[in-house]
This record gives C-alpha cells, structure tokens and sequence, in this order.
C-alpha cells in the first residue's frame, strides 16, 4: 500500500490480507491510520471513549511503532528527548501521566519549547513543498533554453502571494519594537491568510495521485509535518496574536523567507510537556536564577523547590580558566580581517602549547567560524592542518564527532555544534572565541531582551558556562579553557547595566577565571 494512503476501503482490504509481520518498510507517519478519514485499524490501540490510548493490550499484535509505544509504556522508565514527547503529547492522549517527570539539561527546555512552537517559511522549504528546481540546478543547466523552464517554475515561489497561484512570503515589514500593535495585528492578518492558503495547497498536493507530480515518501512525510505545523501556528497566532513576532528578510528585494516565534511558552508548557508527570524534576548544571526558569515555564512559586549546589565535584586544579591570552573583537560591528587576524594568532599561540594534544575551538556562529578559519589559513597554516570541521549535516556532523574523539592525533576541532551537549573528555584545551550573547539582530531574542534584561544576561551566562564545561567531563579530567575574547574582562567586572556576570556565572566557574586571571 502507498505512504500516504486516504482511502479507508484500500486500507482495510490491505489490512484484512495482511500477515502477522510488518513490513520493515512501514512508516507510522506515513500509514493509513493517519490519513484515513473512517479507517480504524487493528494494529493500533483501541481507544477509549476519551480517546486514550488502551495500553494493556498484546504488543505483538500491533504494528512495529505501537508494539514499540506500547512496551515502552508498559515498562517502568519511558525515556525520549523533548521534541518527540512534546510532538506525541500534543497529537492526543497517547502519554498517560506518571508521577514522575524528569528532565535533564532542562536549562534548555524553555528555548526547545519555543523551537517547538517557532516556524520559518523559507526559500528552500517552498522548493521542496512545490518539488522546484534550485538555484543551484538553473546555475547547472546545460542550455539556456533549460535555464529559462526551471525559472518559468520557480515564478511560483517569487511571486508575491495574491491569493491568485503565487506563493512568495508577502511582501511585509519585519516587526520592530515600535511597531505598533495595530500594524502588528494586520500584518499577522495578512500572513494568517497566506499561511491559511499554503496549507491547504500542501493538502491539496499531498492527495496527488499522478506519477509524475505525486510526491515520494520522504517528500509526503516533510509535506505533513510543515503542513501540521503551520495549522499548529495558525491556532497559536489565532488565540493570542500579541505572544507572537515575526521577522523577514530584509536584505532583498522580495523576502525569501519569514520567521513567526513566540515571546512566552509559559502559558503552553503544561499541554506541551509538563502535564506528564504529576511531580516534575528538572536537573541541570546551569540554571543560574530560578526565578527566570520559573517564570519561562509558567512553575508556581509556592509549589516549586529550587535545589542549588554551589561546588563542583571536579578540582579547580583540572579546569583552569584563562584570559589572559587575547583575541580581535567579533561583534558584528568591529568583526572584519583584523580581528579575525588577532584571533588566528591568539589560537596559534595557545594551540603550540599543546603541539600533539586535542583541541576545540568553540566560535558560536558560523560566520566566526568562517572568519577565523580562513584567518588560521592565512596566517598559520601549521594549526590549519590540525584544524577538523563538519558540515552542517546531521549525520555528517556526528560522524565528524565519533571520529574525532577515536582516532588518536593532534586534531583541533571547530565547531559552533559542541557548544553544549558535546563530550569533550578527550580534549585537553578549549578556546571560546567570543562572549555568547544572543543575536540582538532576531526579533524574538531583541524583544525578550528589553523586557527583561536580566534575562538576556542569564542567558548568556548559561551558554558561556556551558562552554566552559566541555573538556572536563569527571574529577579525573584535566582540560584548560582559554577566553580569548578581549571585551570579556570588562563584561565578567562591570557588565551591562552594572550587573557583571562575574555573579551570575556559577561560583566555581568565576573562581577558576578569578584565581587564573
């Protein structure tokens, strides 16, 4: 049976003749029971008259995706990452609550909660919705003849939506924050009715049927989860419009894409995750004011403990902290050839320290990357030898990593992915290129960041202090970090507002800089 099937009757004639094995091939986003209006299948749970899911039945009679939910709810730990629990909790009443939800690396869950919510309508997610040639494709055509069709087909993506067949972002102002809220609600109105329009041609091409133009399986399972997506933002901007920002591209004449992300997930957070235990417990190593986690998660005051250990377990001699070595200043004004310089021989400097020992450079943003690379190109090609990179590439960046940490050489890894998250007990130094502050440039950050100031601060505290945590893993490790950003002294002493991260930062961090300044 095809991925995607809408036809009951197909489907239960398919069912009654099929064997007891799944095929290996079945996709649980792409089956029947999704698309088929009237269509109740016997290899999924019953549901009751509230719609819950019935876990007591025999796994072994289930397809392969329900036989797995359905063990995983009959054991006692259901384990999964954020956005698939959010994603299956927010379909229906699948995840009955336990009387315990733990949540780890929960300094996080705000931010995925709001990257949950969040969509951008892009360029490139219009040419795989319309299965239009790229850029790329016209730039490889062989005659000009075929250069002009892939254009003539691309037209729909560019002109501007008029309701009439163009499906181009409107051609709109990004919001500011003296955008008034009048402008605001019609501008909103306006992408609501192009939003509205895109999905329902989403649908419409996902019920194609023809050879030539019916999208394949992958393509099906992209095109239901946008079209999913954008009516989950449609509710959303419906409900509670003034919770919600939008930004263009407003470096072309025509905008090639839009972005709509919510200022607050407080009022969510209980439909979206937390309502799956009836005691929650969130850990982390860096949430640094409880009140600003708190406040982010919609968590009641008087019914929220906040446990805080101020020490480390891993000895200070093992995790030095140093500034003392400086690189160029990277804000996005005094960024350019010179400071790129200053900081590709700050790293070359450090990096002769450890001549046949690992290194990660941590540059935040992927221009600093491409700045400091070609700089170390440049300047100091004996490092560019060491240096290892990845594309952005998921299953490419994570066969970078796991060869990065096998293989036994002198490698120096740069990368704006091992920020957080990333193992990195077989480097023996760190170099954090840059403060982490949140882009001033997105609406979303900009607007959170004028409401509350500490909350900008905090965060950039929480990303600074997970940096700094990469290369000692356990009490046993040494690593070294070096800060080399040279404005980063006066932000740890003063900082903005007067309010210098020296204190927000964990205490055992600031020590560290402190005691090896």
């Amino acid at each position: 049976m095809e991925a995607g099937c809408d036809d009951a009757t197909v489907a239960q004639t398919a069912l009654d003749n099929a064997t007891d094995k799944s095929p290996e091939t079945c996709s649980a986003a792409l089956a029947p029971c999704k698309y088929a209006k009237g269509f109740k299948c016997t290899k999924k749970n019953p549901t009751d008259a509230m719609g819950s899911f019935d876990f007591t039945v025999n796994p072994n009679s289930l397809c392969d995706y329900y036989s797995a939910l359905t063990k995983a709810q009959n054991s006692m730990f259901f384990v999964g990452n954020t956005a698939y629990m959010m994603a299956i909790n927010k379909s229906g009443k699948i995840l009955p609550q336990r009387p315990f939800l733990i949540v780890d690396e929960a300094h996080q869950l705000a931010n995925n909660m709001m990257s949950f919510h969040s969509l951008t309508v892009s360029q490139r997610m219009l040419e795989k919705l319309f299965r239009l040639p790229t850029q790329a494709d016209i730039s490889n055509a062989k005659s000009e003849k075929k250069k002009g069709i892939f254009r003539k087909e691309r037209e729909i993506v560019f002109k501007a939506f008029d309701g009439k067949g163009g499906f181009g972002v409107p051609k709109l102002k990004s919001m500011t924050l003296t955008t008034p809220l009048e402008e605001r609600k019609k501008s909103l109105q306006t992408f609501g009715r192009y939003l509205f329009a895109l999905m329902d041609e989403i649908k419409r091409k996902m019920k194609d049927k023809d050879a030539q133009t019916k999208y394949d399986k992958r393509e099906l399972s992209y095109a239901s989860n946008c079209a999913a997506r954008i009516e989950d933002l449609l509710g959303s901007i419906a409900t509670d419009w003034e919770n919600w920002v939008y930004q263009l591209d407003d470096h072309n004449e025509y905008p090639i894409w839009v972005s709509f992300k919510p200022l607050k997930v407080a009022d969510y957070s209980e439909e979206l995750l937390l309502n799956l235990g009836q005691q929650r417990i969130f850990m982390s190593g860096t949430i640094l004011d409880y009140e600003i986690f708190g406040r982010e998660l919609g968590l009641k005051p008087d019914e929220t403990t906040f446990i805080n250990v101020e020490y480390s377990p891993f000895p200070e001699k093992n995790r030095p902290i140093y500034t003392r070595i400086k690189g160029g200043k990277l804000s996005r004004k005094e960024r350019g050839l010179e400071s790129y310089k200053k900081c590709a021989d700050a790293i070359a400097k450090i990096a002769a320290k450890y001549p046949d020992q690992k290194g990660l450079i941590l540059p935040y943003t992927d221009d600093i990357e491409n700045g400091i690379v070609e700089a170390i190109k440049d300047n100091h090609p004996l490092v560019y030898a060491r240096l290892r990179q990845h594309s952005k590439i998921p299953k490419e960046r994570d066969g970078v990593f796991r060869e990065f940490e096998e293989e036994q050489n002198n490698e120096i890894l740069i990368s704006t992915y091992a920020n957080q998250g990333f193992d990195g007990k077989m480097v023996d130094f760190t170099i954090i290129a840059k403060i982490p502050f949140g882009p001033l440039g997105d609406i979303q950050v900009k607007a959170k960041a004028q409401n509350d100031p500490m909350w900008y601060q905090t965060m950039t505290a929480i990303e600074l202090a997970q940096m700094a945590g990469r290369c000692v893993r356990s009490d046993t490790d040494v690593g070294h970090t070096y800060i080399i950003d040279p404005s980063f002294m006066f932000h740890f002493e003063r900082g903005m507002n007067n309010n210098p991260l020296a204190r927000i930062l964990p205490a055992y961090i600031s020590e560290s800089i402190i005691h090896n300044r």
